[in-house]
């Protein structure tokens, strides 16, 4: 069964991913608005064995932040609907978790399924 992450690609290069055994036992906030973008990242995460908070809205993220769970990694789409962005959101995490650090994942991914930085 091919993985969810086949066909993802950067700059026209196959996109490497951690290993599943890298991944097991992360909490991972996703915040992407378009709901199969969202719903496949999702659901890549807890097949590799991760906890995963979905926000489809920077509104959603910030209560998910406020909440006090556990966040080793946050990945957020830049463009969201409502009044904030990706950078809104990833600034707010940084400083409720400044443990977070570089994990801090802030992409475009494009419909073609390419990411971009």
């Amino acid at each position: 069964m091919p993985s969810r992450a086949e066909g993802l690609t950067r700059g026209g290069r196959p996109l490497a991913l951690p290993a599943a055994t890298e991944m097991n036992g992360l909490h991972v906030v996703v915040v992407e608005d378009e709901p199969i973008l969202r719903e496949e990242i999702t659901a890549f995460l807890r097949e590799s064995g991760c906890t995963v908070h979905e926000a489809y809205r920077a509104e959603q993220a910030t209560a998910i932040c406020r909440a006090g769970v556990r966040v080793d990694v946050l990945i957020t789409d830049i463009h969201l609907n409502g009044s904030a962005n990706g950078w809104d959101v990833a600034k707010l995490f940084r400083a409720a978790h400044p443990d977070i650090g570089r994990r801090i994942h802030i992409r475009q991914i494009t419909r073609s399924g390419s990411m971009r930085s």
